[in-house]
Order: C-alpha cells, then sequence, then structure tokens
C-alpha cells in the first residue's frame, strides 16, 4: 500500500525541479514588501505574452508548480474588508482585510494553472493564478474574457516564470461575479439587464446557460428568477431547474436545500431528491424516497432503475456483500477505475490509542480472512487524466468537511472558522497536508497481471511492474495506523479499499496494515536491509515500536551484513529456474539453513520474514522431484518461520490420512504474503498423494490467503487451481 510519504524525491529530475523552486522561492522573499511596479506597459505586453504562449489545455500537458508558503484562507465576510487597487499592492504581501475588484482582459492560460491578464477599474493590468480549479473551468475553455471576480486578502507572488501575479490558493478566497451582481461596475457589464425581465425571462436565460453546460451561470439566473417575485407554480419550476443544474455540477449539499421544501408530489422533486441523497452515500434515505416516488408514480421507468441501484448499495452498505468479481472486470475496463459502490464498514470503529492519537479497532471477536471495512475514495486522482474535479469537491458539498478535516494533518493549525459569506472555507494547504499523510497509490487491482507474476512458489520477479495509475484518499482506512507486524491486509480494486484481518483477532484489538515495507524481501532480493528500519517513517512523525523492529535494531550487525549476502544468493538461485532446477538439498543446506542461523528469537515471536519465499521455493522444489514428503515438511516450516502454528498438517495422520481423518488446522495466522497461497497449493498438491483427506483442507486454507492479499475470493479459481504439472496451482501465463 505505497503512499505519497513513502515515494520520496530520489529520482534526480524532482531533485532538480525542488532545487529550481527554491532558488526562485528565495529570489521573491528577497522583494517583499516592494511595490507593484508600473502597469502601464504590461497593458500592451502581457496579452502578446499570452498570445504567444497558447492558452489551450491539451491532453497529455503536465502540470508541475510548487506550493507556496502556507497562509490561511480569509474567513472575514466581504462587508467587512476594504477595498485595494492594483497599484497599491505589495510583492510577496497577504493583503489581510482586503479584497481586490478584477476583469479578465484574456482567455485563461493553462501552462501552469488557471492564469489570465485582469485588470481593476482603474485599469491597472495583473496576471491572476487561480489554483485549485475544478474541471469545468478546464473543459469549458477556462474564464471567459470580461469575466469580473473579486479576490479576498490577495497574495501578490513572484512566480519567477512569469511577472507579478495574484496567487489564489484556497477555492473559497476567489468569487465570479455574474453580470447584474450589485458590485460589478456598470461599464464592465457585458450586459445590461433592466428591472423589466421577470422570473420566467430569468428562467429561460438560466435554460440556455444550462443547455450550453455553463452551470455557473445558470444557477445565477435561477437564483435572480426566484428573486423577481415568481408564482408558486412558477418558483417551483425554477427551483427543480436549479436543483438539477446543481445535480450536474456536482453540488448535492445545494439540490438538497432546493428539494427538500418542495411538495412530495412533484416526481421530479423526488426524483432529484433521491438522486441527490444516492451521491452522497446516503443510500437508507434515498430508498425512502424512492419508496414514496414509486408508490406515487409507479411507471417512472428511469425511477425504477434508479430505485434498484440504490437498493444495490444499501445492500453492499449494510452486509458487505460485494459482486467482486464484477467489479474486478469494472476496474480492469474502466478508466478512470470509478466504481459505483457503496462503503462497507464492518465489526470495527475509531478510538484513541495510547500513542498514536486515533485508530481502528475491532468491536468484536473475528477470524483471519473477514472483511473489516470496503471502503469507496472520498476522492481518487488518475495519472493518467486530467480531472480536478476533487479539489473543490469539499465546496460544494460542505456536510463532507468533519470527515475529512479531521485526519492527520501532521503539525499544521488550520483555521476554525468553516464558512464566511455563506460559503465554506476550504483551506488547501490543510487539505495538502491530509493528502500527503494519508493518501495512497493505487493500481487497478491487487489482482493485475504484472502483480500475479511474482505469486509462484518459485519466487519469480515480475519482468514489468504494476504501473501506479491513480492516487487516493479513503477517510475511514486513513485512521488505521502502521505496524511492520499488522493485524490486517488492504487490497483494492479500482477505487474501492478493501481491509480484511490478517490473523484471528480478539474484539478491542487495534487493526493495523503496513504503509511501507521495510523488512521483507518482498520483491528484491539483493536490496539492503536497513540497519533501523524504524527511522523511515519519519515523514509520518512516528517510530514504529514493533516486534520486527525492535529486533531488527537489536540482531547484531554481522548477522544483518551474513543475512543480506544469503538472500542476494537466494536471488540468483531464483534468477536461474528458468534455466534448470536446483538441487533441494544444497539450497537448503547452504542458504536457507544459513539464514535461518541469523534469526536469535524464535520464529513464533519474531516471524522470519527473509525466509517468506525460500521454504516456500522449497517445497515447490521437492513436489516437483515427486518427493511429497520433504514438500510437506518444507511447507510447514515456511509457515512456522512466518510465525504460524499449524497442528495436524505432519505425519503421523489419522486414520491414514486418506479416509476422512482429522485436518490440519491453523491455530496461529501471522504473517500473510502472496507467495504463501502457492504453498498452501503446493502442500494441497503433496497430500493428494500421501493424504488425501488432508487436501481441501489445506487448498481452503490457500483461499483465505488469497481472500487476505487480493481482498476476494470470488476469482481464486481464475488464478490457482488443481493440476499434476502445477504443485503450487498458480495459473500463470508465463507457465
Amino acid at each position: 500500500m505505497p503512499s505519497l510519504q513513502s515515494q520520496g524525491i530520489n529520482n534526480p529530475l524532482n531533485a532538480d525541479l525542488l532545487q529550481k523552486h527554491k532558488l526562485r522561492f528565495e529570489f521573491a522573499q528577497s522583494h517583499k514588501g516592494e511595490e507593484y511596479p508600473s502597469t502601464k506597459h504590461l497593458r500592451a505586453e502581457l496579452p502578446q505574452l499570452f498570445k504567444v504562449r497558447g492558452h489551450h489545455w491539451t491532453e497529455g500537458s503536465i502540470f508541475s508548480f510548487p506550493l507556496s508558503p502556507a497562509y490561511a484562507p480569509c474567513t472575514t465576510p466581504l462587508e467587512h474588508l476594504t477595498k485595494v487597487m492594483v497599484d497599491n499592492v505589495k510583492l510577496e504581501t497577504h493583503h489581510r482585510g482586503q479584497y481586490i475588484l478584477l476583469r479578465t482582459l484574456t482567455p485563461t492560460d493553462f501552462r501552469v494553472v488557471v492564469g489570465a491578464v485582469t485588470e481593476d477599474e482603474a485599469g491597472n493590468v495583473i496576471m491572476l493564478q487561480l489554483h485549485n480549479q475544478e474541471t469545468e473551468v478546464f473543459a469549458r475553455g477556462g474564464l471567459s474574457e470580461g469575466t469580473v471576480l473579486v479576490v479576498v486578502e490577495p497574495y501578490l507572488h513572484i512566480p519567477g516564470i512569469s511577472p507579478c501575479a495574484l496567487r489564489v490558493d484556497h477555492p473559497s478566497d476567489q468569487r465570479v461575479l455574474s453580470d447584474w451582481d450589485i458590485m460589478v461596475p456598470v461599464q464592465w457589464r457585458r450586459q445590461l439587464v433592466g428591472p423589466e425581465l421577470g422570473a420566467m425571462q430569468w428562467k429561460a436565460k438560466g435554460n440556455d446557460a444550462f443547455n450550453a453546460g455553463g452551470y455557473r451561470r445558470a444557477i445565477d439566473c435561477y437564483t435572480q428568477a426566484l428573486s423577481s417575485s415568481p408564482t408558486p407554480d412558477e418558483a417551483l419550476t425554477i427551483k427543480l431547474n436549479r436543483a438539477l443544474t446543481f445535480l450536474r455540477s456536482h453540488q448535492f449539499d445545494a439540490a438538497l436545500r432546493d428539494l427538500e421544501p418542495l411538495p412530495q408530489s412533484s416526481e421530479k422533486a423526488l426524483l432529484r431528491k433521491a438522486q441527490a441523497l444516492y451521491h452522497l452515500q446516503r443510500f437508507a434515505e434515498s430508498c425512502e424516497v424512492h419508496r414514496v416516488l414509486e408508490k406515487a408514480f409507479p411507471g417512472n421507468s428511469l425511477a425504477q432503475s434508479e430505485f434498484a441501484r440504490a437498493k444495490a448499495r444499501l445492500a453492499e452498505q449494510q452486509t458487505g456483500v460485494f459482486p467482486f468479481k464484477e467489479m474486478q472486470r469494472e476496474a480492469t475496463r474502466r478508466s478512470p477505475s470509478l466504481l459505483d459502490r457503496a462503503t462497507y464498514v464492518g465489526p470495527v470503529a475509531v478510538r484513541p490509542t495510547q500513542s498514536s492519537g486515533l485508530g481502528l479497532f475491532t468491536t468484536t471477536a473475528v477470524k483471519a480472512g473477514d472483511l473489516l471495512v470496503c471502503e469507496k475514495a472520498f476522492a481518487c486522482a488518475h495519472m493518467d487524466l486530467y480531472d480536478f474535479r476533487k479539489s473543490l469537491k469539499l465546496l460544494k458539498n460542505p456536510s463532507l468537511i468533519p470527515g475529512i478535516v479531521t485526519l492527520h494533518h501532521e503539525e499544521y493549525e488550520s483555521v476554525d472558522v468553516r464558512e464566511v459569506d455563506n460559503t465554506p472555507v476550504v483551506d488547501s494547504f490543510l487539505l495538502d497536508r491530509i493528502i500527503t499523510a494519508n493518501a495512497f497509490f493505487t493500481d487497478r487491482s491487487s489482482r493485475r497481471e504484472e502483480t500475479l507474476q511474482a505469486w509462484g512458489s518459485d519466487g519469480r520477479i515480475p519482468a514489468k511492474k504494476a504501473d501506479v495509475v491513480a492516487c487516493g484518499l479513503w477517510p475511514l482506512i486513513s485512521r488505521i495506523n502502521h505496524s511492520c507486524h499488522s493485524t490486517a491486509e488492504c487490497a483494492f480494486i479500482g477505487d474501492m479499499r478493501i481491509v480484511r484481518a490478517a490473523r484471528d483477532l480478539p474484539a478491542d484489538t487495534e487493526v493495523t496494515c503496513m504503509y511501507r515495507s521495510v523488512h521483507s524481501i518482498g520483491d528484491s532480493f539483493d536490496r539492503e536491509l536497513d540497519s533501523t528500519p524504524a527511522l523511515k517513517f519519519g515523514n509520518w512523525g512516528f517510530r514504529c515500536t514493533c516486534i520486527l523492529c525492535h529486533d531488527h535494531e537489536t540482531t547484531p550487525a554481522d548477522n544483518l551484513s551474513r543475512r543480506r549476502k544469503l538472500l542476494q544468493e537466494l536471488g540468483i538461485v531464483l534468477a536461474i529456474l528458468k534455466d534448470g532446477v536446483p538441487d533441494p538439498m544444497k539450497l537448503e543446506e547452504h542458504v536457507i539453513n544459513k539464514i535461518v542461523s541469523t534469526y536469535v528469537r524464535p520464529a513464533a515471536e519474531v516471524p522470519r520474514l527473509a525466509l517468506e519465499k525460500g521454504y516456500p521455493l522449497l517445497a515447490l522444489l521437492w513436489a516437483r522431484r515427486n518427493n511429497p514428503g520433504k514438500a510437506i515438511e518444507c511447507a510447514v516450516k515456511g509457515f512456522e518461520a512466518l510465525g504460524y502454528v499449524v497442528e495436524g498438517a505432519l505425519p503421523p495422520y489419522p486414520s491414514g490420512g486418506g479416509g476422512g481423518g482429522r485436518p490440519p488446522r491453523v491455530k496461529k495466522w501471522k504473517v500473510v504474503t502472496e507467495g504463501l497461497v502457492g504453498c498452501w497449493m503446493t502442500l494441497a498438491h503433496s497430500y493428494r498423494k500421501v493424504a488425501p483427506a488432508l487436501a481441501p483442507q489445506a487448498q481452503e486454507f490457500a483461499k483465505v490467503t488469497y481472500r487476505i492479499v487480493v481482498g476476494e475470493d470470488e476469482t481464486f479459481g481464475e488464478t490457482f487451481a488443481w493440476r499434476a504439472d502445477l504443485p503450487d496451482g498458480f495459473l500463470s501465463p508465463e507457465r
């Protein structure tokens, strides 16, 4: 589950960019407080600069820009701010207690952010840069020439790549004004609107804007219509239209505010209310509205279809039963891989921990493989797409704010005010800290072919790593604290994150997952084993104190050095598997046993992660040599090396093993890795030759392990199966 924090800046290109940004920042700070230069020559130069650079947003554009030093959003009502003109602003200064009124002179530039040349009422020109803007701004060509907007408590910045610019980082710090807004000077109005326009004429203007995709303007027109003394029937129609516009622009809270007071005799009001509740994941309420709608209007086919969808989401939310195989297909087929599914919260609750703030705890006893959480991402940004909507999701739906702003955000302190001028206050720097500390990179699925290539017990390293295609934020799962010796495993299907218990857990046990792997050899046998892995979590502000980190720090340096060299030898063995089968006896004697000797404490206390591939490999090699006894012995050793306690797996077998004797039992589950699925299958393969009655249970344990690491077991039969020529049962295209 790689995170943003774990990615680092080791890429030389990234380091070079950071150095350039640092130099630009130092240059800008050296001019702090200076007067803004004369703008006379800029009035001709800036538009020409835009013409040369171009202003179109094209697919393939890369948006890369540094965050400015953090500053608080404006929390003062506009009526308490005083106007400032362009010729009075100062460089690298936040003009607290003031606002500036601007009109765009050029179309929007998308070179770095949403930018335009603007002027104030005196004709002084200045660059404007709007960060964190929604997709609609990009898709509709940006802010059109002549757009009037207010920037509250403006910040004049020296970007270093263009002339000085007013930089707006917080979405709530800029407001686009309609042509008829009282603040817009008469000479700036693109159309003069007299008081003679009636409610239905405003409604017609709103409809035209809606049909053209101008949702912001449509909302302004409908709002003006409602202020123009409409009749009750006209007001109902106008509110229905505005609610539909809110739905189309993903402002579901606002849509509900329009729809709540409308009569339940309105078919459109009921349908749109159900839709708004659905998109807010309030599925039970959505279904209640649908029941009223179905009873009053039984012939509405669209409502019937959406009611069925809402009931399906409600069932997922309440039971945790998901069509996982279908979800795997959807995640592979869709781009972006956003799934229309509910969030399920199982037997877990958020509670305070002794030393790590809040954490997630079990509320009842659970078994290994049990589903704890299946959460849909609050936001998921895909690397190959250009979707900026999530930056304004909180601004559009303030009911979602409490679940996000309370997540871990390091030591950053934000403002306490949550709303000003009936607009939610969104602190972009707070969200940046939250995303940095809580977001995780994902692939389309934990079951992608590039990942599966490393699953066989032969431990082959895939020729190509699975690409990281998205970065997402899962608010509840973000509450899970780290432990290298975790009690749960996270998997993903599209933008759904799945958490299952990695072992049997009693009630009131903290659910932990690995933020990053610092002990496991994983997919790299020649990786240097750090002597202080606990220090690798400094970006999150904690030091891991799990048993693995403690044991690593107390292990003699000579042991770590020998272990590293032996792991490199094991990696060489794996590399030559394609060319021939090594002698398992020599492998065990010269490599595996020597790795075992580098550990001091028993495996039941400290799992030996360096052996996670060694013993499964031995079991596979013995099975290929038709020696089921040795294969079983090595497979069991593999589980025991990772801390498992397995009973009844070794001979003598009850009733000769073939007549229904007691099957093997995992008394204690411990570390779960992908390779153990194949190890269980190798065990089942070998049992079929000496104790057939035990094979089904071993295969069932393989299925449980698969369920934990992939998140589901519906696709188990497509990935692993009984075949005489495949001891570990792994169905890889390369085999």
